[in-house]
């Protein structure tokens, strides 16, 4: 059962929630908070959309994973990753820990926990699927060492008590659910026309909706040089000179003026 202790900690992880004044800031204040209420090693919140019929994963934040694992992680793991897919047949399960759906001698064979996990010191692993309105917008990732055990039923009932407010607030923000590339249609016929590779695509996409390349860094978890060194390719690839250039040229694949509404 929550305690009246850990119904306070959770009002201030609600109230965290509804004041945040931009999606980053919302996800590394709720990791923060969440490092009392459901003790863990690392975690990860990314945002959810949808792409040729799948869901995809991008925008991470973490406070507890160095840059190399993470990247690691996104760029070979994460079609390894038996939560990835099991998250996505879940429907309307909020809260989840991987020895739900996956027995220990399966998980520990695996080449995802084999080679990115027990690297990292972690064995028991649970999350969030941030939805709400049928639509899904995030989803958040714990794990912790075997010496503190598997996650317990009322970590997870914590976790879902704050998932319902994180896709409520979500909701308010993105009412249609979150777009990678931020705004308008897609890209995906400009990088293929262009053979952009996918962290070019990427960041092409970002530039569309608007960011900096000090914000992508950000937002990529990587130096703002290497931003600068993937939009010289894309530069070099699309012929665009500079970055209005390469919005008039995306933009215009999309039917549109390269004016951000």
């Amino acid at each position: 059962m929550i305690s009246e202790s850990e119904w306070r900690q959770i009002d201030d992880v609600v109230f965290d929630i509804y004041q945040a004044e931009n999606v980053r800031d919302l996800r590394l204040r709720f990791l923060e908070r969440m490092k009392q209420l459901v003790p863990h090693e690392i975690s990860v919140f990314d945002l959810k959309g949808r792409r040729r019929g799948r869901d995809v994963f991008f925008d991470p934040v973490t406070t507890t994973i160095e840059k190399k694992a993470l990247d690691s992680y996104y760029d070979e793991f994460i079609e390894k990753d038996y939560t990835s897919w099991a998250t996505s047949q879940m429907g309307d399960i909020v809260a989840y820990r991987d020895s739900d759906f996956i027995s220990d001698g399966m998980r520990q064979k695996s080449e995802f926990y084999q080679k990115w996990m027990r690297p990292m010191g972690v064995v028991y692993g649970c999350g969030i699927n941030v939805f709400s309105h049928g639509v899904g917008f995030a989803t958040v990732t714990f794990a912790r060492d075997e010496g503190e055990g598997d996650f317990t039923d009322k970590e997870l009932d914590i976790l879902s008590v704050t998932a319902r407010h994180l896709g409520e607030k979500f909701h308010q923000l993105y009412p249609v659910g979150v777009s990678y590339r931020g705004r308008g249609g897609s890209l995906e016929n400009f990088n293929e026309l262009y053979g952009l590779t996918a962290r070019e695509a990427g960041i092409c996409e970002m530039v569309c909706s608007g960011l900096l390349p000090a914000e992508i860094a950000a937002s990529l978890t990587i130096s703002t040089s290497t931003v600068n060194r993937h939009l010289a390719n894309i530069y070099q690839k699309t012929g665009a000179g500079n970055r209005s250039t390469l919005l008039r040229k995306a933009l215009r694949s999309l039917g549109k003026d390269a004016v951000f509404d």
